[in-house]
């Protein structure tokens, strides 16, 4: 509700079959959707759902993950305007959804970053990559969280998202790993210097996340081992496929010798600080 007029509408449990209808045909770009909504339910603490309703059913879905939101439309033609000014009325850190979509709500939001990438997707892994002798992997849990923002804050396309933010971030990345997350480290020693790991985790997906390598390490085979790994753990495990973004020519080459290959564009919105 905005102004009291209806702009959104809470969505419920009720509502389940209508929501995985809505977004069952793009589960790549619903990645986050569907794994928000099976690991937490559709009305928590942590997640809920709302619709701009239409004639037909809805015009637009967002899904509320903490101070994190995922928009989606079936059509690049939606009622951007009173979607903007509902998350204008939010506590939003994070919007992010398929870049068309998202396209339409950007210019609302000047006071926002813009980043685009490319969400590519994983069936099966085309090259397993080994490691130096000298670095252990092992799993990651919950105790490793501040280990872990220590190493994004060392990175450039990490720090704007992790700067200022270390305890909160801290805590989402011991949600996820104490829920359905997983990830893998790379050490040296006891030191942490790569990190891959997957978020929205479902019954048929999961989204490789914070893929990051320790700056003085770079160049030596470690994110793609990493990943490589990670992929090949949830594969076995039973997922039919896994999706991942990339910004830059460089990482989508590495990627594509894994096993991905491009879905379409993606965006990230955050504050500008």
């Amino acid at each position: 509700y905005i102004n009291g007029s209806i702009a959104m509408i809470k969505l419920y449990e009720a509502d389940r079959e209508a929501i995985m209808n809505y977004i069952s045909d793009e589960p790549e770009f619903n990645l986050f959707m569907i794994g928000d909504i099976e690991n937490f339910g559709i009305d928590s603490e942590h997640v809920e759902l709302f619709a701009h309703p239409s004639d037909s059913g809805f015009d637009s879905m967002l899904l509320r993950y903490r101070d994190s939101f995922v928009l989606y439309s079936k059509s690049d033609i939606y009622d951007s305007a009173d979607v903007a000014a509902y998350l204008k009325n939010q506590n939003v850190q994070f919007i992010n959804g398929k870049a068309s979509v998202l396209e339409r709500i950007v210019p609302y939001f000047p006071e926002m970053n813009v980043k685009r990438s490319y969400l590519s997707k994983l069936q099966n892994v085309e090259n397993a990559c080994a490691l130096q002798s000298r670095y252990t992997v092992r799993a990651l849990n919950s105790d490793d969280a501040e280990m872990i923002v220590g190493l994004f804050l060392l990175i450039d396309e990490f720090r704007d998202s992790y700067y200022g933010r270390e305890k909160e971030q801290t805590e989402n990345i011991k949600v996820n790993l104490e829920t359905a997350g997983k990830g893998y480290g790379a050490f040296e020693g006891e030191r942490l210097v790569g990190v891959a790991s997957i978020a929205a985790s479902n019954s048929m997906s999961a989204m490789v996340i914070g893929v990051a390598t320790h700056p003085d390490y770079r160049k030596q085979g470690i994110a793609s081992a990493l990943v490589a790994a990670l992929c090949t753990d949830c594969i076995n495990g039973g997922k039919q496929f896994l999706c991942l973004f990339y910004d830059n020519p460089e990482a989508g080459s590495i990627y594509r010798k894994i096993g991905f290959r491009e879905m379409g564009g993606y965006i990230l919105m955050t504050p500008k600080r």
